[in-house]
């Protein structure tokens, strides 16, 4: 119990401190900068959307008003099954150079892509959620980074827009997460992108399988696979109108978790040693994240035993957070009981996640 409680306490600690400040090192004193330069290929923005009516008006204005030349820039609208009015609503904007695919069947996100990027006719791809308005400079910006061959994935800054009701606490911790991920681009590459805002040069891409979770983790590795670099862009900004309930977000969390699951299991020979850095990065900032609830259960346990004023200190800590800190007790709750439900529907209760 003593060996298990203090290597849960290590495994915690080095997740959270001891990796963000070696990272915040190395990057320090060793980087690689990207060849930046202003130049105009063209470009394909596909929108994937599943019954997005109320938001998908909005993100077509949006992508109409960037800032990129007119003759460059193909825009896809691709529906997968939608049952709603969104396919109305899309159907308005053909005359404005809107070109749109309607799938009837409805078969998910990741087949979705898997029909739609051979169809783009721009030499770069770009993905982007309904719900992510992006800044009008966003694809020009982004686009720059690929003047360097060894770019091969580029994505933005992602941001909550102010008016939605997300948790404060949940949005420190995104903006820590890609805090993590600017530093690791910074360095060589990183592990991730984000999915309301990447690009991709369209020769690298390779169909996902149908039941992936998470497009952009799986397609942004398989590059870096490749000895290729995912790049994190400043000058691109992401603001994703989400408004979520308790339900919804724990729907989510649960999501993503089994989604970390498929990335261990699918991408396993990331943790080959040979591959450093990478095997590093998956190990410490992806592997590690999805069994942080089992090393706070753990830990929790381990101190019971052996360790009883830790244990009650804990306890403590835990009803002064409930008490003053109320939002942040229940973030932090929430997250952790949707890692162990989530780990749990992965490896007991198979089910397809489609979007």
């Amino acid at each position: 119990m003593r060996i298990l409680f203090w290597l849960s306490l290590f495994i915690i600690a080095y997740h959270f401190f001891i990796y963000p400040l070696s990272l915040w090192l190395i990057a320090k004193f060793k980087y690689r900068r990207v060849k930046r330069e202003s130049f105009f290929p063209s470009v394909t923005l596909i929108i994937p959307v599943y019954n997005e009516e109320k938001i998908i008006a909005e993100k077509i204005e949006n992508s109409l008003s960037l800032d990129y030349p007119k003759e460059k820039l193909e825009i896809i609208i691709a529906s997968d099954g939608s049952t709603d009015n969104s396919n109305r609503i899309i159907a308005n904007y053909l005359n404005r150079g809107i070109n749109f695919i309607s799938y009837e069947k409805h078969m998910g996100k990741s087949a979705l892509i898997n029909k739609t990027v051979p169809k783009a006719k721009g030499e770069i791809v770009v993905l982007s959620d309904a719900s992510g308005m992006l800044n009008k400079e966003a694809i020009k910006e982004v686009v720059k980074n690929f003047s360097d061959p060894q770019v091969g994935c580029v994505y933005g800054v992602y941001h909550i827009w102010q008016g939605s009701n997300y948790d404060k606490f949940e949005k420190r911790y995104l903006n820590f997460d890609f805090y993590l991920k600017k530093l690791e681009s910074k360095i060589y590459t990183t592990l991730g992108a984000s999915g309301s805002l990447y690009a991709i040069r369209k020769d690298l891409f390779l169909p996902l399988k149908e039941d992936t979770i998470n497009d952009d983790f799986f397609i942004s590795a398989e590059i870096s696979l490749k000895g290729l670099r995912t790049i994190y862009e400043d000058n691109a900004h992401i603001f994703d109108k989400i408004n979520t309930d308790l339900k919804s977000e724990l729907r989510r969390r649960i999501r993503l978790t089994v989604g970390g699951w498929q990335q261990v299991f699918r991408l396993s020979r990331l943790f080959n040693p040979k591959r450093t850095f990478l095997a590093w990065q998956f190990f410490s900032h992806k592997f590690l994240r999805i069994m942080m609830p089992f090393c706070f259960l753990s830990l929790i346990l381990s101190s019971f035993f052996c360790y009883r004023i830790f244990f009650w200190f804990l306890i403590f800590l835990s009803c002064l957070s409930l008490m003053f800190l109320k939002s942040i007790f229940l973030t932090f709750l929430l997250g952790n009981l949707a890692g162990i439900v989530g780990t749990y529907k992965f490896f007991f209760k198979r089910g397809r996640l489609i979007w």
